[in-house]
């Protein structure tokens, strides 16, 4: 009685219409006309609405697909009924009745278009984890997720394109995951170049974990202002080092990807410019075990590589804390693209962690029963430090002396930080980069991390490509301009070498 005091019978039944079963995966009136006929329920015919309107009752019983004489004494009943009631004259339902409909020229079985197949399957794993394998395959699920289309197929475009432009370097796949900071909302997931190509049934872009490479300087640096023994500016000696462990005595010796040394020079230099030698001092300036908390508290615990009894690889976030090498700032441990998206997602939020997330809503016969509720995000980071990391890797004239001015790491008239990473001997290349708005993480290789790409397949050249094109196209898609962050209260300014310099309080 409620619902007949709310909503008029025409309501009422618009709702019941738009939620029934009519068989053949197609739940609601638009869904059935889409799925048996190929049109909008407003384009059908009386014969295919008479059809359609039969199948409520029974969609087993009254399958067109399967029971066409069934169906068809149906739909006369159908017709009769609205002769009955003057919707119809005999005539006009002799002739729908006599209009041929049948499968399968004019009726269509249904078939499942799935775009985007590596995200649907990483959504429909969080569905099944969630509500439990009978409710997501019982059918009736309307999902809404958060990728955005548009920006898919730019990341696909980009993926794709690169890779098969550098096929020539033995690289065959590279994967890509996009976030909305100030949401959490995955907006694009590439999880392969070509689905069709040697790795294309993973979704690489969440699975296995990677080196990443100096992308992983990201948290080394990140972690050095936070413990103020470092600033911006702080000059750090790159020079011939090597670092033995007091406890096995096992030496560690870090080099330059150019083989060069490069004198004194500012932290943000070193990062801009990739230099190992000073991040790996960085490091041990402040303790590998500091790096490893601040990647897991960013969103991006670095994966430990075991093997069990049978020689089947098994990764492990959860490691003691001194159980992680001087390596770990130069890739020695895993990452995903999606983690290193949430890692650089914490700097584009000013500090805020907010889960990644993929579901938006989801219904069943018309009736909402999940919304995702909008993530405030935890505070894990000083939003100081976040503004003095931003300045760092946005700056171009940090990564000069490496890269050159105006490079694929910048975006023309945009702002944007950015770090690439390439792992040893070519086997993985990254780049990571955001804005307030977009955060994009690339990562080429093979999927098979012991082919290797040629000599020289760099992340400038392999992976940064992809990212420029999709930063770049995704901004003008969104129509998103230059911004950048606002300075936070509490910090103290000075000028060095004439470049502005921000320092945290009790730094400078």
């Amino acid at each position: 009685f409620e619902v007949e005091r709310t909503y008029s019978k025409q309501q009422i039944l618009e709702k019941y219409l738009n939620s029934a079963f009519f068989g053949n995966s197609a739940w609601g009136a638009s869904a059935a006309a889409k799925i048996y006929f190929h049109k909008d329920t407003k384009d059908l015919d009386l014969a295919q609405a008479s059809m359609l309107a039969g199948l409520v009752r029974g969609p087993t019983v009254y399958n067109p697909l399967i029971n066409w004489q069934s169906a068809k004494a149906r739909q006369l009943q159908v017709l009769n009924s609205m002769v009955r009631a003057g919707s119809i004259t005999g005539t006009g339902a002799a002739t729908a009745y006599a209009e041929d409909i049948s499968p399968p020229q004019h009726m269509f079985t249904p078939t499942n278009q799935i775009l985007d197949a590596g995200f649907v399957r990483y959504v429909t794993a969080q569905l099944v984890n969630q509500f439990g394998s009978q409710i997501v395959y019982g059918g009736g699920l309307k999902v809404v997720t958060t990728v955005n289309q548009s920006l898919q197929h730019l990341a696909q475009n980009a993926i794709t394109n690169n890779i098969i432009q550098l096929s020539y370097r033995h690289v065959s796949q590279g994967a890509l995951v996009a976030l909305d900071p100030t949401t959490g909302a995955i907006v694009a997931m590439v999880s392969s170049a070509n689905p069709n190509g040697n790795g294309g049934q993973y979704n690489l872009a969440v699975w296995p974990p990677r080196n990443p490479g100096s992308s992983m300087k990201i948290y080394t640096y990140t972690a050095a202002i936070a413990s103020k023994k470092y600033t911006m500016v702080s000059r750090i000696p790159d020079g011939r080092f090597t670092y033995r462990d007091p406890v096995s005595g096992e030496a560690y010796t870090p080099r330059n990807y150019d083989g060069r040394y490069h004198g004194t020079l500012q932290l943000q230099q070193c990062m801009g410019n990739s230099l190992n030698i000073p991040a790996v001092k960085v490091e041990l300036g402040i303790g590998v075990s500091s790096v490893v908390g601040m990647a897991r508290t960013m969103g991006a615990p670095p994966y430990q590589l075991h093997y069990d009894a049978q020689g089947n690889p098994n990764y492990t976030a959860d490691d003691p804390l001194n159980t992680y090498g001087p390596s770990l700032t130069l890739g020695g441990y895993g990452e995903t693209p999606l983690q290193m998206a949430t890692g650089a997602s914490v700097l584009a939020a000013q500090g805020i962690l907010r889960q990644p997330y993929a579901i938006e809503n989801i219904s069943r016969n018309g009736t909402l029963f999940y919304q995702h509720k909008k993530d405030d995000g935890v505070q894990v980071l000083d939003p100081k430090v976040a503004f003095i990391m931003e300045q760092i890797m946005s700056n171009d004239n940090n990564r000069a002396m490496i890269f050159g001015r105006h490079s694929l790491l910048t975006l023309p008239n945009r702002h944007v930080g950015v770090k690439t990473g390439t792992s040893d001997s070519f086997a993985d290349a990254w780049t990571v980069g955001y804005t307030p708005h977009l955060v994009a993480a690339v990562w080429t290789g093979n999927p098979d991390w012991r082919q290797k790409m040629t000599k020289d397949s760099d992340s400038y050249v392999v992976a940064a490509p992809a990212w420029h094109t999709f930063m770049q196209n995704a901004l003008d898609d969104l129509r998103v301009g230059d911004e950048w962050f606002s300075e936070p209260a509490g910090l103290t300014h000075k000028t060095v070498g004439g470049q502005p310099a921000w320092f945290l309080p009790g730094t400078s």
